[in-house]
């Protein structure tokens, strides 16, 4: 237990560093990045230099990038019975404030209006998406929770908050 106020804001700047995912894959932080931070939070000489200091910056994909999404708890990644998961480059990630938009081919992938699960493509972009690395695999969330399916398999269809946050 940190016994000065300094030693308390340290204590927590290095907790919070300590749950970022290290790596060289997107939405990691780079391993160098978490070493810097922990060493200017160490050698900081007040609380308020602590606060100061920047957080690592996230590996994030290029502006103009396309990506294959893919659902690997399922045979796919199907809305309305139309298969949406990208197997060719086809998905853009647009950034926008305090995450990410999901392009399709068919338009944006929102939660539908009046709903906090059932999904939707739609011309214009509403849903705000972040993304965690996860053992290998990436999570989708929104407001609503994880990007997940039901269990229906061929057909399934996508939802927000599917499964208590498991998918």
């Amino acid at each position: 237990m940190a016994g000065t106020p300094l030693e308390a804001a340290k204590e927590k700047a290095i907790a919070a560093v300590d749950k970022l995912t290290p790596g060289n894959d997107l939405f990691c932080y780079p391993a160098e990045e978490i070493a810097a931070y922990k060493e200017a939070v160490n050698a900081a000489e007040t609380v308020e230099a602590v606060e100061a200091i920047a957080l690592p910056k996230q590996n994030l994909p290029e502006e103009e990038a396309y990506y294959n999404i893919e659902n690997k708890t399922a045979e796919g990644l199907y809305l309305n019975g139309t298969k949406i998961s990208s197997a060719k480059g086809e998905t853009k990630l647009e950034a926008t404030e305090g995450g990410y938009y999901i392009k399709f081919d068919g338009g944006y992938l929102n939660v539908k209006a009046n709903s906090t699960w059932d999904m939707e493509l739609a011309e214009n972009p509403v849903t705000v998406w972040t993304f965690n690395y996860v053992d290998g695999f990436y999570t989708l969330k929104n407001s609503y929770g994880l990007l997940g399916t039901d269990d229906t398999a061929e057909g399934s269809s996508v939802y927000a908050d599917k499964s208590a946050d498991n998918n």
